[in-house]
């Protein structure tokens, strides 16, 4: 009895120790994450520092008042001491005994870090201004009330001043970078510049008081005398800072950097630009193909999506070609039934409400966010596209679906349901929500953007409105392999253009041969966007095969387990990653 009490008593002392071991390992463990998270922390506050436009859009308001030069040498060289002194922080950092996710969070940030300092080696800030995303059409944007920067207080007037004298500054660098560029070689085509220039002289010659940065000050109260002031030295900022700063861009890229710009299309065609392609596509679809890789994966889809929308047309019994099929919908008057903005935007109202019943079945999470569908202002509906714009994770500010819409009465109902799956629900307004509403990521997660993730997800989301209510209607179906088609066509035409030595009416032929439906002046302002932003195209559709491919494996690795909830649910709560990163987080 006693040799059992002994025994006992052993295993009992063996059992402490050992729970002992597990709880200092655990405390190491817990001491090494928390280290790991110290280095994010000084990350981000550094990071938001030299992007507080971001900052703003993420609800940190700290630098409302602050416009990046973000073209200017010190700028540059302040983003590369960061990237350099936070891999090292990382390369000094033991690894072993970190959690799951923090593993994932290292590496996320190792790649930024990595991909940032490859791209500093090249010179594309000499190319400043576009007619895309540009600091010139950001700029509006933010100033017309529409944009991130909030104006409820003066406080926040008084900060966007601040932000207008920024913007002129920042004018002033880019035409001094153009200058550099033109002695360098290092310029845009002369089509890009002609499509810049009356955006720009939409701004520079407007009156103050009718400028688009003027709008904001409907919301002072004209009878208070603080306010009266206010408005007037706001007022006085926009006449003698900020329309004379588009006056001069415009000057400059009229009489001076029109006549140097280049009769070339390309990429490859300026110096370096072969290599700065090739890290391009590395960092829009964070994958390390080839372009002639992605070019041939381009026309494979092409034909493979073509043959889809045949099928359709040949059960429908339409005696024609796939063109003459596709042009009847966009032909037909009940495609173009809208007569207004409000009706339009109604119109995708609507389909929230059309799909709300049936979410429930492909997703367990909705984001809290508020959601909200707006037209994009005059001045950039010509040359911009529908996009999504993060709403602040405080909720002050709703997700918001841009569209453009030029005449009501031409808006055509062909292409709203996907491209509202796309840009909205279950698209962008989910997955950069609910990531933006996580406590289980690291600040800079939400910093930091990796393109075919996002809108790899988003063209992946489009495939499921069929789960959701839509594509009831052959038009709509056919809207949909056409939108998909026209994602596969991209990875033709950008790799064409910037590395088969495309011109840009080369691209522009191939893409109306390619998209049925499509006339030269759609194709045109896409082609011109691809021109502005290499390789950014790239990232939809290989991103939908990443995620489309991940989802077949886990059914086959899972079989009568796999629930496309928590697929989905598991692909949105883990956030945007390269795919590489997210292959390895959703098959381990």
């Amino acid at each position: 009895m006693i040799q059992m009490y002994r025994l006992y008593a052993a295993i009992l002392t063996i059992v402490i120790v050992c729970a002992g071991c597990a709880s200092a390992q655990n405390d190491s463990a817990s001491a090494k994450n928390a280290a790991l998270h110290g280095i994010f922390a000084t990350y981000y506050q550094s990071w938001l520092m030299l992007n507080p436009v971001e900052a703003t859009g993420l609800g940190i308001h700290d630098y409302d008042h602050l416009l990046p030069v973000d073209i200017s040498e010190s700028h540059r060289a302040a983003v590369r001491m960061l990237s350099a002194s936070t891999l090292d922080d990382l390369a000094a950092f033991e690894r072993k005994g970190l959690s799951k996710a923090d593993h994932l969070n290292y590496d996320i940030l190792k790649w930024t870090l990595l991909t940032t300092l490859r791209l500093l080696e090249h010179d594309d800030h000499l190319m400043p201004v576009n007619q895309m995303f540009s600091m010139p059409v950001e700029f509006a944007q933010l100033g017309s009330g529409d944009g991130v920067h909030p104006f409820e207080t003066s406080r926040d007037y008084q900060n966007f001043i601040g932000r207008m004298r920024g913007f002129a500054l920042w004018v002033d660098t880019a035409i001094a970078n153009m200058r550099r560029g033109v002695e360098n070689g290092i310029v845009l085509p002369a089509v890009i510049v002609r499509r810049v220039l009356p955006q720009l002289r939409s701004i520079a010659e407007t009156h103050t008081e009718e400028s688009i940065f003027a709008r904001p000050l409907q919301n002072l109260d004209a009878d208070e005398s603080d306010d009266q002031d206010l408005e007037r030295q706001y007022l006085a900022e926009i006449r003698e800072t900020v329309l004379p700063a588009y006056a001069r861009l415009l000057d400059y890229m009229e009489n001076e950097y029109l006549s140097a710009a280049r009769s070339t299309d390309g990429l490859g065609d300026i110096p370096g630009g072969a290599d700065m392609y090739r890290e391009l596509i590395r960092y829009w679809t964070t994958t390390d193909m080839s372009a002639e890789d992605i070019h041939n994966l381009g026309l494979a889809e092409v034909s493979r999506i073509r043959a889809g929308m045949n099928a359709i047309k040949k059960e429908t019994g339409f005696d024609g070609s796939l063109e003459d099929f596709v042009r009847q919908f966009y032909q037909d008057d009940r495609m173009t039934p809208f007569h207004s903005v409000d009706g339009i935007l109604q119109a995708y109202a609507a389909l929230e409400n059309k799909m709300d019943p049936y979410l429930d079945r492909l997703f367990r999470l909705r984001p809290i966010t508020p959601f909200e569908v707006r037209q994009i202002d005059g001045f950039r509906a010509a040359s911009s596209s529908a996009h999504y714009q993060r709403g602040a994770p405080d909720g002050s500010r709703p997700g918001i679906f841009y569209v453009p819409i030029f005449d009501p009465e031409q808006f055509s109902v062909m292409g709203m349901e996907s491209l509202f799956a796309h840009e909205a629900i279950p698209g962008h307004h989910y997955q950069i929500s609910l990531q933006q509403e996580s406590s289980d990521l690291p600040d800079f997660r939400n910093a930091i953007y990796f393109a075919a993730y996002t809108e790899g997800w988003a063209l992946y989301t489009e495939s499921l409105g069929s789960e959701l209510g839509l594509y009831n209607e052959a038009y709509s179906d056919i809207a949909r392999l056409n939108s998909e088609l026209f994602r596969a066509v991209r990875l033709v035409v950008d790799t064409g253009l910037h590395a088969k030595g495309w011109s840009r009416e080369e691209a522009i032929e191939y893409m109306v041969r390619s998209l049925p439906g499509w006339n030269r002046r759609g194709a045109a302002n896409q082609i011109e966007r691809y021109m502005v932003m290499p390789a950014q195209a790239l990232s939809y559709k290989l991103g939908e095969l990443a995620i489309r491919q991940l989802r077949d494996d886990l059914k086959i690795k899972r079989g009568d387990a796999f629930d496309i909830r928590d697929f989905h649910d598991q692909i949105l709560l883990g956030g945007s990653m390269p795919l590489s990163i997210l292959n390895r987080a959703m098959l381990e």
